[in-house]
């Protein structure tokens, strides 16, 4: 009973669609790794199940995030999760948020590139 009671409230918290807003990605990090911080070791474990599977997917959809509190958010997260998760789904959560952080890194990249190319192309446009 008291199991659904805490299941409930946090799917009351709709994480998972926060997750996938842009502006909304940092609140929803930050209210996961304060979840993770304040107790996840005293939580039902399937109460654990969403939040790990929540944390997973905070970390694959950070690349698709284009601010710099989505990353700061998200370091936060890993952080927490380094701190309260068993090992085997840490390892598998930081796993994630370096395959994000190497995506997300050449996205970057190529977006930079991109724009010191066009850059180049219309500074060496000369008028006839």
């Amino acid at each position: 009973m008291i199991q659904e009671k805490y299941t409930k409230r946090y799917q009351n918290l709709k994480v998972a669609e926060a997750l996938s807003n842009n502006h909304l990605y940092p609140f929803a990090c930050n209210e996961l790794s304060s979840i993770i911080n304040l107790g996840y070791s005293q939580l039902p474990k399937d109460l654990k199940a969403f939040i790990f599977r929540d944390c997973l997917s905070a970390f694959r959809l950070l690349p698709e995030m284009n601010t710099s509190a989505a990353v700061s958010a998200a370091n936060l997260l890993v952080k927490s999760v380094e701190s309260a998760f068993p090992k085997q789904k840490k390892n598998l959560a930081i796993v994630e948020f370096k395959q994000a952080k190497v995506a997300l890194k050449r996205r970057t990249k190529s977006h930079d590139e991109h724009i010191g190319m066009f850059f180049y192309l219309s500074f060496c446009k000369s008028p006839l």
